[in-house]
């Protein structure tokens, strides 16, 4: 039985899309009702992501429905996700029930050919949703040292809204949840223990890490306060409430969690790097294949394509060498001798976030050739967080709110600063930055013309997504960004770690690759910092699949492109291919496929 205080068991008014009261065909209505219905069950079933999506524009909440209509997705500010197996089992159904109600209602050849794209990406989405949680998607594993409420609560106050005393009681709200669900995923924790699903053991340390630092806070040095005191003084002239939160509910939690996980969690841990020895290992991971680069492919046919492109970059990095006269040893050996070279490295953190900045600020000088629109959403850079950090990917994106009430942040890892080469980042400003995951997201939510759902980053469009962000490093090249042979290597390293995924993820949940067979291959192939690769080896493990999304979707979408080239010649145009790629927001590969084609036929 559900709990009543779940964010489930919330009875909010039920949002809509345009389409659905406007518009004269009743089919039409209808799947943009269903649109509106799973905009409703996604919110609902992750309140925290609701909140970090932000405010919906009145032109996707109808004037008419006022309770709703200048909230937006904050409808769900006082909760966390229910992690109970009830909630995961109504989540379940409920995406059942919708793909019943799409595909037994003969929608399809009921709906105008302009809404094809829209009921296809809904069928597709609802199926693999549905697949997620049928394979790898696990109730056993309710968060990892990387993503999961442990990790992301402490970035709830960067998030909130802090326009009201309403939402000053909300944000306490959601911390006093925090206890309840600690609980849930120690239960989750529990069951995984006696079927034989659980996480790695590296992962566990990570997380007890994570939370005992967090545990073991002060209320006014932690992240929660720090993110919030200023809009408790102005609403209610006063902290005592958000301390008094954060020492009973928040800090508690922390601490129990980190005592569970040492205590009882960590000596049943996996000891396999992989999910290799997981009953049903094999469908569960081709479902998360299928998840993640919406494609058919198995597992060794990815391994193998990742050891050709390997090959292939390979080559490449030694056309750079030869000029730089680097040739002698391998690609470890000569990365080495590169580490010897201080002037080659980051001198401290601040220097980090300010090059990050200056880049960016060159970018934006050339990349309006290249593309029609640009995002209208402000973008800053600032570090990670202190406890966050060490498990952290040298960057990564999070976009703003629709209504842009607060800024897209690209967030740089200044954790070790000399350890961080200055040859990459141009390539990781490319890919977090503009052209790569802030122009494409930000642009996403511009089209007005798409239900809500298709604005806002999908799961199982992460081939689109991470494979733009890859295209972005190889348009900087066609852009003129890298400079020198210093910055082309960097291009080339961070493109030849993607490939190396390939080969080390599928061998990790696959072939049996131990965590040690997969440090070393990435040693001799990747070119990236060791912290870097015990980080990445770390998040493979724990994220089986997702890993594959990037290199397969950047050669999907290079393959159009040199498609699109050699059909149209002359006639091919940077800003119009990229408006084809773009303006349908992310998509299925299979779906961005069919859009350049119908693109090449109208240019021809």
């Amino acid at each position: 039985m559900l709990d009543p205080n779940s964010a489930r068991s919330l009875k909010v008014p039920t949002s809509t899309e345009p389409c659905a009261i406007d518009h004269e065909n009743k089919a039409v209505q209808w799947l943009w009702k269903l649109y509106a219905e799973l905009w409703d069950e996604q919110m609902r079933n992750d309140p925290l992501s609701a909140t970090m999506i932000g405010i919906c524009k009145q032109s996707s909440l109808p004037k008419r429905n006022n309770s709703i209509e200048n909230k937006g997705d904050y409808r769900w500010n006082s909760y966390l996700k229910d992690l109970s197996f009830e909630a995961r089992e109504e989540h379940y159904e409920s995406l059942k029930r919708l793909n019943t109600q799409l595909t037994q209602s003969n929608l399809a050849s009921l709906l105008p050919e302009t809404e094809v794209d829209n009921y296809e990406f809904l069928s597709e989405m609802l199926r693999v949703s549905i697949l997620s949680l049928e394979t790898f998607d696990r109730y056993e594993i309710p968060t990892t040292h990387i993503f999961g409420p442990p990790v992301m609560l402490p970035l709830a106050g960067n998030f909130h809204p802090w326009n009201s005393k309403e939402d000053i009681e909300s944000f306490l709200a959601r911390l006093e949840a925090f206890p309840k669900q600690v609980t849930q995923i120690i239960e989750a924790f529990r069951y995984g223990i006696r079927t034989g699903y659980t996480l790695p053991i590296e992962s566990v340390q990570a997380l007890i890490s994570i939370c005992k630092a967090q545990g073991e806070k002060d209320a006014v040095n932690s992240p929660f306060f720090e993110s919030a005191a200023a809009p408790f003084e102005k609403w209610v002239g006063s902290t005592e409430a958000l301390q008094h939160v954060i020492e009973k509910s928040v800090l508690p939690a922390y601490k129990l969690l980190a005592d569970f996980l040492q205590d009882e969690y960590e000596p049943n841990a996996r000891q396999t790097a992989g999910i290799v020895h997981w009953k049903d290992s094999k469908s569960i991971y081709q479902g998360a294949i299928e998840y993640y680069t919406s494609s058919a492919y198995t597992a060794e046919e990815l391994h193998a394509i990742g050891k050709k492109e390997v090959e292939r970059i390979s080559e490449e990095i030694n056309l750079v060498r030869t000029r730089l006269q680097q040739t002698d040893g391998s690609l470890a050996s000569f990365i080495n001798q590169l580490r010897q070279n201080p002037q080659l490295f980051a001198k401290d953190a601040e220097s980090i976030i300010q090059l990050y900045k200056d880049i960016l600020g060159k970018i934006r000088y050339k990349v309006s050739d290249y593309f029609v629109n640009l995002p209208k959403a402000e973008l800053v850079v600032k570090p990670i967080e202190s406890y966050r950090e060490k498990s952290a990917p040298p960057a990564h994106y999070y976009p703003a709110p629709k209504d842009r009430s607060r800024p897209a942040v690209f967030y740089g890892n200044t954790s070790e600063p000399t350890t961080r080469p200055l040859y990459a980042m141009k390539a990781v400003a490319l890919h977090e930055g503009i052209p790569g995951h802030h122009l494409q997201i930000a642009i996403a939510q511009e089209l007005d013309h798409l239900p809500r759902i298709r604005k806002e980053v999908q799961g199982f469009c992460i081939g689109y997504v991470e494979g733009w962000g890859l295209y972005a490093e190889y348009l900087g090249n066609v852009m003129n960004i890298y400079e020198d042979d210093y910055d082309l290597l960097g291009r080339l390293l961070a493109e030849i770690w993607r490939a190396c995924r390939l080969v080390v993820d599928t061998g990790l949940h696959a072939l049996g690759w131990t965590r040690e067979d997969s440090v070393q291959y990435m040693r001799e192939n990747a070119g990236i910092t060791e912290v870097d690769i015990q980080v990445e080896i770390d998040r493979y493990m724990v994220m089986p699949g997702q890993a594959l999304a990037y290199k397969v979707g950047e050669m999907k979408i290079i393959q159009l492109l040199q498609v699109s080239q050699e059909q149209l010649k002359d006639k091919f145009s940077w800003p119009l291919f990229h408006d084809c790629v773009l303006r349908s927001g992310a998509v299925p590969l299979s779906m961005l496929e069919r859009n350049v084609e119908n693109f090449l036929s109208r240019q021809r």
